[in-house]
């Protein structure tokens, strides 16, 4: 078989962790060369708080385990979640034409 890459992405779901697993699993068997993972907020995973982290570092700890090439992207956050959300900043701004993000400071990972 040809080889091929993976992009890795999962919604936050109770069982993702199972879910990104058994696609790795499938991928490894299958002749995956290289897989691109989107986890999680460098600063979430270290705290192990402020999001679903859990599923992120175990799926993270089977691709190190893994013989699979692999590259863990960790967004600080994406527009979407902006206007409303845990990491939303839509409210502030409508009582106010500034505001300050949670993670404003959070170095890029």
């Amino acid at each position: 078989a040809k080889p091929w890459r993976l992009f890795l992405v999962c919604g936050n779901v109770p069982n993702q962790a199972q879910l990104e697993i058994n696609v790795l699993e499938a991928a490894e068997k299958c002749g995956c060369e290289y897989v691109v993972k989107i986890s999680t907020l460098t600063t979430v995973l270290e705290r192990k708080s402020g999001g679903p982290y859990e599923a992120h570092l175990e799926v993270e700890a089977a691709l190190a385990a893994s013989p699979l090439q692999y590259t863990s992207l960790r967004p600080n956050v994406f527009m979407q979640m902006l206007p409303s959300g845990v990491l939303g900043i839509g409210h502030l701004l409508q009582s106010s034409d500034t505001c300050s993000h949670p993670f404003a400071e959070t170095p890029i990972s």
